[in-house]
């Protein structure tokens, strides 16, 4: 039978790294090694850093979206296209009679480099074990339980994921600090890093000075009250201070950290109820994240509220202490 075209072949090596393409084709990305994430374009409204990427295996997941596959099923969604064009598009088709021609790929990581990032986040893990060892429960009469005081919080409880050192010397600062672990949404004994926040006294009343993370906070939070506390319902909000501010409208809440964290908190077994206390940035990300987790659980068959504040720029720490 003849043909007026040559028969063409599907061949899976000539499909690009998933980075390459995600470089390429302009999509924001954040973390290393690995796993990492990625704004996710699928929906309409896209999700912010709602993708999971192993660079490894090539392989992408979107929480926000509930799908995933390799590099040619995310360009076949993204463009609209169907299997064979979207190889296309991506170089990945030959002459079903000739060898495909060798496709000049980007360098991978040296394993010595990828080794050298492993050790390095494996240092920062156990110096982040060893401090939370040292740290201390937050009492009403220390810093940090002024601090949290002068910022209308409700003080966490004792067995809390938020400690605080008297003296903590780490990045060129020191002082006393509050200490929040990081630990896995979905499993608490997985310790991710530490939320540090140092602290000092004006004369009248203690201030936050400066704000670091020592290891990841990546696809984590900060559990101001114990899994044990998270029965029917739970409440979330980004930062430490506006979630214990949360707290004194509903408990018990968790810190998601950052909007990323909070587009992408996954739906936890067994709790039925969940309030979002949005901030109301200039930007629009944290209502953005808000609503991209609410969905998230309102599909779980969750009963979910996100109470975002009136006044742009405002938490709802602000709301409270106003």
């Amino acid at each position: 039978m003849a043909h007026d075209q040559p028969l063409r072949a599907f061949d899976r090596s000539l499909l690009p790294p998933i980075m390459t393409y995600l470089q390429e084709h302009g999509i924001r990305t954040a973390g290393r090694g690995r796993q990492i994430r990625a704004d996710c374009d699928l929906a309409e409204h896209s999700h912010r850093l709602s993708m999971t990427v192993d660079t490894e295996q090539g392989l992408w997941h979107c929480h926000g979206c509930a799908v995933g596959g390799d590099v040619l099923e995310l360009h076949r969604r993204r463009m609209g296209l169907s299997f064979v064009e979207a190889a296309h598009d991506l170089g990945a088709l030959v002459d079903g009679d000739a060898p495909p021609a060798p496709r000049q790929r980007p360098a991978q990581p040296a394993i010595a480099d990828r080794m050298a990032e492993d050790a390095d986040a494996a240092r920062k893990r156990a110096r982040a074990a060893d401090l939370w060892g040292q740290a201390r429960p937050i009492e009403p009469d220390t810093p940090a339980g002024q601090y949290l005081a002068g910022r209308c919080c409700v003080l966490p409880p004792r067995d809390a994921d938020l400690r605080w050192l008297p003296d903590l010397q780490l990045f060129g600062f020191a002082g006393p600090a509050m200490v929040g672990r990081i630990s896995g949404v979905l499993d608490a004994h997985r310790g991710l890093g530490l939320h540090l926040t140092w602290l000092e006294c004006d004369g009248s009343r203690w201030r936050r000075t400066e704000r670091r993370y020592l290891g990841s906070k990546a696809g984590g939070c900060v559990r101001l009250w114990p899994d044990e506390a998270v029965t029917h319902g739970l409440a979330l909000a980004e930062g430490v201070e506006s979630a214990l501010a949360a707290a004194h409208l509903f408990a018990p809440a968790w810190s998601t950290l950052d909007a990323g964290n909070l587009a992408a908190f996954a739906v936890l077994p067994g709790v039925e109820a969940l309030t979002v206390f949005a901030d109301h940035d200039a930007s629009g990300a944290g209502e953005k994240a808000a609503l991209i987790c609410a969905e998230r659980w309102r599909d779980a068959g969750a009963e979910v509220r996100v109470i975002l504040p009136e006044g742009l720029g405002r938490d709802v720490a602000d709301e409270v202490a106003a």
